[in-house]
């Protein structure tokens, strides 16, 4: 592709919820500074197939997307990137995170801290073997620690919300029975609901 400038390209798409752009050829972009500032209905943006290997500017990329939950920049390569301002900026709601080993964070990217509440302890932590409502990963960060300390060459990963309460792999309601595998459970389960929950052994003969 002869595009080199997607700056603004999805700014302001404000009822926007959905974006598909796996056939987008970004190798020869240079420019995406706020390409999807203000895109504030926007929840998931999967970016895998993106080449940025020519960007030198992601300044206010996401800024402003504040209903995004899931940011898949798993192939980001950010070597050529000399500006990186506020990249995510006021995007509050952002949980899960996936990085990868040639993407390097520059220390005012802008990334907002997690608000620690009885459900999160306010930290990112990688899934590791784990999953995302019980994540296992070895490195757990700040906001601040995880745009510092980030080295794709060991900690590529999905980050998430670090839970104060790690949903188990199984459960039971009690006086049913009845167990319920975590894929079966509601991304937006409230856990400190399950009261009348409690843990099953993988190997326990429940089902």
């Amino acid at each position: 592709s002869a595009v080199t400038d997607m700056s603004n390209m999805f700014s302001g798409t404000r009822a926007l919820t959905k974006l598909d752009l796996s056939n987008f050829d970004t190798s020869s972009v240079t420019n995406m500074s706020g390409m999807f500032s203000g895109a504030s209905a926007l929840t998931t943006l999967d970016l895998r197939d993106f080449d940025t290997s020519a960007v030198t500017n992601m300044s206010f990329m996401f800024s402003g997307a504040k209903a995004l939950k899931t940011l898949d920049l798993r192939n980001f390569d950010t070597s050529a990137v000399t500006n990186m301002s506020n990249m995510f900026l006021g995007i509050t709601a952002l949980s899960s995170l996936t990085l990868g080993p040639d993407f390097h964070f520059h220390s005012d990217a802008g990334l907002p801290e997690i608000e620690a509440n009885d459900m999160y302890t306010g930290y990112w932590q990688n899934i590791g073997k784990g999953t995302a409502k019980n994540p296992q990963g070895e490195y757990v960060f700040t906001s601040a620690e995880l745009m510092d300390q980030y080295d794709g060459t060991k900690m590529a990963d999905t980050f998430v919300w670090q839970p104060r309460h790690p949903i188990p792999a199984k459960y039971v309601l009690d006086g049913e029975n009845v167990v319920i595998n975590i894929k079966d459970i509601d991304e937006n389960l409230d856990i400190l609901s399950l009261a009348n929950v409690t843990a099953v052994n993988e190997n326990d003969d429940t089902e």
